[in-house]
């Protein structure tokens, strides 16, 4: 495979993750708030609060990093595009180096991401 190949992969890989990424982020917000109030209520008991601030947190203990609080919430709000990048870059992979029809190819990268990530 050639250099101007694999950066052009990549690069196609970082921005349809990035633009799926924003698009997916005010479809979520919306039905996020048609749930019903009792669902959203019986969420919010449950949850330990936001998971990629938990996320943040647990990666940063594992690399023996102490990070204050403003910082979590910097590396938390890059986290959604850090998936979407990954998935994107995943998807690129799988159809130029696996050689996987465009279909095949997105729904195991979309598998993926929702087994690694699913919150």
């Amino acid at each position: 495979m050639r250099t101007r190949d694999v950066v052009s992969g990549a690069a196609a890989g970082v921005i349809g993750g990035y633009v799926g990424t924003k698009v997916m982020n005010p479809v979520t917000t919306r039905l996020q708030e048609l749930a019903p109030e009792a669902d959203k209520q019986r969420e919010k008991a449950v949850s330990p609060g936001s998971p990629y601030k938990i996320g943040v947190r647990k990666a940063a203990n594992l690399a023996g990093v102490k990070l204050d609080d403003k910082q979590v919430d910097a590396a938390a709000s890059a986290v959604p595009y850090s998936v979407g990048i990954a998935g994107g870059l995943l998807y690129v992979a799988l159809r130029r180096i696996a050689r996987m029809n465009p279909v095949l190819a997105a729904a195991f990268s979309g598998t993926a991401l929702f087994l690694l990530v699913d919150e």
